[in-house]
């Protein structure tokens, strides 16, 4: 399996988004407020909000990086619709108000968001292109020749990097499943 273009992302992601749509799981309460591709710079983007609990709202977006060579993964969490960029307090007040507990294992850093150019939590690219090349490289050997020729790798690519590198990695109460192959 080849990388994700910078092209192929701004094709596929519109479709993404009805897969996420589709897909997103929890194991706890959440809503979908908004969810739709925005362009800026010629580049597309996914800006999702969600909410959950009584008073906790994530923002996110999925874009691409070009240094990288892969999608990124950044988001702001509100909490009684104060921005916080306190990571810390962050899961103290998502675990008390909504059980929704926070991986400290990820590596999060705060930055300026590549296009929107204000800060943003981000989950470091930096090893996601060799993670997911041996993640849907092995695809093809577990699908079969007629389904393989189906399915649109770019939304496998994004469905396989979501699951790896974007919500479900900051909380793990949530997943995506979509159903790629029938």
């Amino acid at each position: 399996m080849n990388i994700l273009t910078n092209q192929e992302f701004n094709a596929a992601i519109g479709q993404f988004k009805g897969v996420l749509l589709d897909n997103l799981q929890s194991m706890i309460k959440f809503k979908v407020v908004a969810i739709d591709v925005k362009h800026v710079n010629d580049e597309n983007y996914l800006f999702a909000c969600i909410t959950f609990g009584n008073n906790a709202r994530l923002e996110f977006t999925i874009s691409y990086d070009n240094f990288y060579q892969v999608p990124i993964f950044c988001f702001r969490i509100y909490i009684d619709e104060r921005l916080n960029f306190d990571i810390v307090e962050i899961g103290e007040n998502l675990r008390e108000s909504s059980k929704l507990i926070l991986n400290k294992v990820v590596e999060i850093s705060i930055t300026d968001h590549h296009l929107l150019n204000q800060p943003w939590f981000q989950i470091h690219p930096c090893e996601t292109l060799d993670t997911l090349h041996t993640h849907v490289s092995s695809q093809k050997e577990f699908t079969s020749e007629q389904n393989y020729k189906d399915y649109d790798s770019s939304i496998a690519y994004l469905s396989c990097w979501f699951g790896l590198y974007a919500l479900p990695a900051i909380f793990p109460q949530f997943s995506i499943r979509p159903i790629m192959y029938s």
